[in-house]
């Protein structure tokens, strides 16, 4: 009896202990424990061995939330390898099934060291995969730069500023890309990467309107540069905006840069430019892919891009229906479900079905579900009533959004996700038009069943349609929501 106690005992000190040194992790949601390893990828200066150091340890989400920890590495064996102080009981907390990537920061025998894991692919775990080990290599003195958020306005200029922190020795010109808005998720994940090569910079085009400008040295300090904008160019809205300065010698002879975190101001020019309707940013994340919550009677959720594209302009794959992958031809003879007796799956009249087949499925099961086969079991293709529910409920705008036209639905919340005009793919090519159709998971019974239910629209037209299996079309998957 008293060994039980004092077993007890133990356990609830450690309990204590453990709870007592560290945030409640339920305030994080549904979360994991992160093991980083740190490694110094530098020579130092001072040759005395080190055993443990502190350092900041930042999480980016996805989500654009971050949460940072300091914490005490130890190298136990003695091989430059450190990893979280188990007597410190230093434990990262992260959300499951939310991208993030990890940066670090520490200051070891003087040197201000940093690293950043890879953040193009962008680091998750589930439930069946509630840790997570990650090794960083720590960088020596590498070039650090910031945006300063205050601007001055001189005569019909607008004058922005920036610093170098560190590393300006390595650096030989400098500017500021700007955009109007929010970064979307996307743009995020390159940003984050500690090194831009020019493929990258041209990328951003992709991603919205950028501008680039050229950056000078200050006369006052050899630490700071700044650039003059027209004021007429700008409005009184919020910008991204960033500092670049190009490295003496690039990564793998490609032409390098870095750059300063991206901040959000608001530089406040001459001019006011109407703002067009857009597209709102994902409320939420399921297994990476960003929903947003329309505030529909249903509580449905529909996700923020097309399956096969990032971002909400992106037309993505096509597909047949019940098919999973996108292919290069769409007929009738390279159906998945048909071969020339007939329809072998999802038929409910015998002089449809091969020999006569009939069956009583009339909506796709998960494994011919390309939102489910792609984006994991959190995703799935809206039923017919789903996509009526989004007609019915939503206001919607025929609009352009960077270059791309299609329907804006606003829901009854104020939310709202694009569709692009994606057309469709009959062959080899695409037909259909200025118009956009995607696919439902319901099978049409009201007529033969080699059709399904599918959503057009077209400029001043949005409704339910008829659509022949065999044909490419994209797909906006839904999910549920957690309540």
């Amino acid at each position: 009896m008293k060994r039980i106690l004092l077993l007890v005992s133990l356990f609830s000190l450690v309990v204590v202990a453990f709870l007592g040194c560290h945030k409640d992790p339920i305030e994080f949601g549904n979360v994991g424990v992160l093991n980083l390893s740190l490694q110094r990828g530098y020579k130092t200066n001072n040759k005395a061995a080190l055993e443990s150091f502190d350092a900041r340890v930042t999480i980016y989400y996805s989500t654009e939330d971050t949460i940072s920890y300091n914490c005490r590495f130890t190298d136990i064996d003695g091989d430059g390898r450190y990893i979280n102080d188990p007597k410190e009981l230093d434990c990262i907390y992260v959300r499951r099934e939310v991208g993030f990537w990890v940066g670090v920061q520490a200051v070891i025998q003087g040197d201000t060291v940093t690293g950043m894991t890879d953040p193009t692919n962008l680091l998750y775990l589930s439930e069946e995969n509630p840790l997570l080990d990650v090794n960083i290599v720590l960088v020596a003195g590498y070039p650090r730069i910031v945006v300063s958020t205050s601007t001055e306005v001189v005569g019909e200029d607008i004058l922005i500023f920036g610093e170098v922190l560190e590393g300006g020795e390595m650096l030989e010109e400098y500017g500021f890309a700007i955009r109007r808005g929010q970064l979307g998720d996307d743009e995020k994940r390159l940003w984050a990467s500690r090194v831009l090569t020019e493929r990258d910079m041209e990328n951003l085009y992709s991603y919205g309107d950028y501008q680039f400008f050229d950056a000078e040295i200050l006369e006052t300090g050899t630490n700071m540069f700044g650039c003059a904008l027209e004021m007429m160019d700008f409005d009184s809205v919020e910008y991204s905006v960033a500092a670049i300065a190009w490295l003496r010698e690039g990564v793998d002879s490609l032409m390098a840069f870095v750059h300063s975190p991206v901040v959000s101001m608001t530089i406040s020019g001459g001019a006011i430019i109407e703002e067009e309707p857009s597209y709102s940013q994902p409320t939420g994340y399921k297994d990476g892919y960003g929903y947003v919550d329309l505030g529909l009677p249903s509580g449905l959720l529909w996700a923020y891009s097309n399956v096969g594209a990032n971002t909400p302009e992106g037309y993505g794959d096509y597909f047949a229906w019940g098919e999973t992958e996108a292919k290069e031809i769409y007929v009738l003879t390279t159906y998945r479900y048909f071969n020339e007796s007939g329809l072998t799956k999802y038929c409910n009249v015998e002089s449809y079905g091969q020999d006569g087949y009939t069956d009583t499925l009339t909506t796709l099961e998960s494994t011919d579900d390309a939102a489910t086969v792609n984006w994991g079991s959190s995703w799935r293709m809206p039923i017919q009533d789903e996509m009526q529910e989004l007609i019915d409920n939503c206001d919607t705008i025929w609009t352009e959004q960077n270059g791309v036209s299609g329907l804006l639905f606003i829901g009854p919340n104020g939310n709202s996700v694009f569709l692009p005009s994606a057309s469709r793919r009959l062959d080899s090519g695409l037909a259909g038009g200025a118009g956009g159709y995607y696919w439902s998971s319901s099978l049409n019974t009201e007529v033969e069943p080699s059709s399904a239910w599918s959503l057009y629209f077209r400029s001043g037209s949005c409704r339910m349609n008829n659509g022949d299996r065999s044909y490419g079309l994209t797909v906006r998957a839904v999910c549920q929501s957690q309540n």
